[in-house]
């Protein structure tokens, strides 16, 4: 994948302060390097070290003192669940998202995602069918078409990486 599909916008949500901050990091970088835009327009860079949910503030590992430990996810992007299937799903950094069929003689179509959300939600328009929404949990690799867990049956199982 080219490295602009691969950036990807933070939001940081600040609890004591109500705000929510703005940026962006690199996930092909290793390790993954990004930026932030605090208070007075402040842009903070960080390093984040996925196999180890570890984020390092204003400086490389063993070169800061302001680091944040979190939690491993093992989600699947969603354009890494459905490798190997009969559709090719590309989501860029821009939120732009392109659906082509590898066996089926069908348009591409296009669309929109929100990585920023969780779960991720965005639409998707099918030329020769409609447009629909949908809901994917990155966490399950699955996208539901048109509603969410328990309130459609048209689902999209990808494969959980």
């Amino acid at each position: 994948k080219q490295w602009y599909q691969r950036r990807v916008r933070v939001t940081l949500h600040d609890s004591s302060g109500g705000r929510t901050h703005q940026g962006q990091i690199d996930t092909t970088a290793t390790p993954q390097r990004g930026w932030i835009t605090l208070a007075g327009n402040r842009r903070v860079l960080f390093y984040y070290h996925p196999d180890e949910a570890v984020i390092y503030w204003q400086g490389v590992k063993g070169n800061t003192s302001n680091i944040w430990v979190g939690t491993k996810a093992s989600w699947t992007d969603i354009d890494d669940a459905f490798v190997g299937s009969d559709v090719d799903i590309t989501a860029h950094c821009n939120g732009n998202v392109q659906i082509k069929f590898k066996k089926e003689r069908r348009p591409t179509a296009n669309g929109w995602i929100n990585r920023g959300n969780y779960p991720q939600t965005g639409g998707v328009n099918f030329p020769d069918d409609r447009t629909y929404s949908f809901t994917y949990y990155p966490d399950d690799a699955v996208i539901y078409w048109n509603g969410d867990k328990g309130t459609t049956d048209n689902i999209w199982k990808g494969t959980h990486i």
